[in-house]
């Protein structure tokens, strides 16, 4: 049955009463806020990005960025590696060029 404002039956929540995953969250608050925690948890997220920078970042950065920040920078990142390659593939034509004329002047 929908939710229909005014129900008579529906007694809904009492005021001041707190839902079972607003305990769940204040008690995980706590924990994460424990320097013996926090100490853990820096430990292992440089190990982490030790291990492979890429992977951390794939499985602990961008689950929580919002989906269309990962987008954006994912295609920033493929822009400044087009851009990277296309200034090598300048530089290698450039090089040819070069390496060529004087191949041809000997």
């Amino acid at each position: 049955m929908p939710f229909e404002k005014g129900h008579k039956l529906a007694t809904g929540r009492p005021k001041g009463s707190v839902s079972g995953r607003s305990l769940v969250l204040q008690t995980l608050d706590r924990i994460l806020a424990e320097q013996k925690t926090q100490d853990k948890i820096r430990t292992f997220y440089e190990s982490k990005i030790n291990d492979d920078p890429h992977v951390f970042l794939r499985d602990h950065v961008y689950p929580f960025i919002p989906k269309e920040q990962v987008l954006k920078l994912e295609s920033d990142v493929t822009l400044i590696i087009k851009q990277k390659a296309q200034q090598l593939v300048e530089q290698i034509k450039d090089d040819i060029k070069t390496d060529v004329s004087k191949e041809i002047e000997q």
